[in-house]
C-alpha cells in the first residue's frame, strides 16, 4: 500500500531533509580499497547454481541413507539379542573384538 501525501505534509518532509542532510553523513566506501570490495557487491559467484543445488541435494540424499542404514543395522542387532535371549537365556550378549586395519 502506497501512502498518500497532502502537499503540507510533503512540504514538511521536504523542509526537514533539508535541515537533516543527509547525504552529507553518508558512510559509503572512501578508499581505493574499499571502493574495489564494493564494487564486488553484484559478483555472481556460482554459490547457489542449479549444479551446487543439485550436490548439496544429494550429500542430504546419502547422509539420510547413512541413518537409515544405521537405524536398520541396530533393529538388526537388537533382533539377534532378543534371538539368542529367546532360544538361549543368554541376557549378556558380547560382540566379537574387531579391528579396523
Amino acid at each position: 500500500m502506497t501512502r498518500i501525501w497532502t502537499d503540507i505534509q510533503r512540504q514538511e518532509a521536504a523542509a526537514r531533509i533539508r535541515m537533516h542532510r543527509p547525504w552529507l553523513h553518508a558512510t559509503g566506501p572512501r578508499t581505493a580499497l574499499g571502493k574495489s570490495i564494493s564494487a564486488q557487491n553484484s559478483y555472481k559467484h556460482g554459490r547457489y547454481t542449479f549444479g551446487r543445488q543439485v550436490l548439496r541435494w544429494y550429500v542430504r540424499l546419502a547422509a539420510l541413507r547413512v541413518k537409515q542404514a544405521k537405524i536398520g543395522w541396530m533393529q538388526h542387532e537388537r533382533k539377534f539379542q532378543n534371538e539368542l535371549i529367546a532360544r538361549d537365556h543368554v541376557y549378556d550378549v558380547k560382540k566379537p573384538h574387531t579391528m579396523a586395519f
